[in-house]
């Protein structure tokens, strides 16, 4: 609702952010015991939860990989030796465009595994939304999500182009990232 120049809607929830923000934290962390830990160091009181998602697997799965449990463990560690023996360096910024193999104008990156429009969470689907209109593919989000909904544009997880796309983090074409090369494997990777 507007009054004049002023947006009533905008006002009321500013101020409401300005009572959040200014009033006594009350604190529930559920699950990574880490977040808590970091409250506790500004002395934030804080009622930790301990869960996990359940987890409903097919018992035809968990018997494989309980017959590959150490051939999984041996993996596990070696993946650790090669995080542990890298020795990563920044070695430039530039567009993705211009720096990720297989990028191109119409391609979105995701974090994840692959995943149609239809499937994507809701903060994946606002991010995509998000690019579409940074990129001048759409010119507001509801073009946005016709566009992605209608297979306008090509989605593809951020790991098959060594991208790493935090959170519901999407890399579109003219996103700045960095390009940091490992100088013990040889490998390149790229990050927002």
């Amino acid at each position: 609702m507007q009054v004049g120049n002023i947006d009533l809607r905008g006002l009321k929830r500013e101020l409401a952010m300005q009572k959040l923000f200014g009033s006594e934290l009350k604190v529930i962390n559920v699950g990574l015991a880490a977040f808590k830990e970091t409250l506790d160091e500004h002395q934030v009181d804080v009622l930790q939860v301990d869960w996990k998602p359940p987890i409903d697997i097919d018992p035809g799965i968990r018997h494989t990989l309980l017959q590959h449990q150490a051939l999984i463990q041996k993996a596990n560690l070696k993946a650790i030796d090669r995080i542990l023996s890298s020795k990563p360096s920044l070695t430039g910024l530039g567009k993705a465009l211009e720096v990720i193999p297989g990028m191109h104008e119409k391609m979105l990156l995701h974090a994840g595994p692959p995943v149609a429009w239809e499937e994507m969470c809701g903060p994946m689907q606002g991010a995509i939304t998000g690019a579409l209109v940074y990129e001048g593919l759409a010119q507001n989000p509801d073009e946005a999500q016709k566009i992605a909904a209608a297979g306008g544009v090509e989605f593809a997880p951020c790991h098959e182009h060594s991208t790493v796309g935090p959170m519901a983090g999407v890399v579109s074409a003219s996103m700045h990232v960095f390009v940091v090369h490992n100088d013990e494997n040889g490998n390149t990777a790229y990050c927002t």
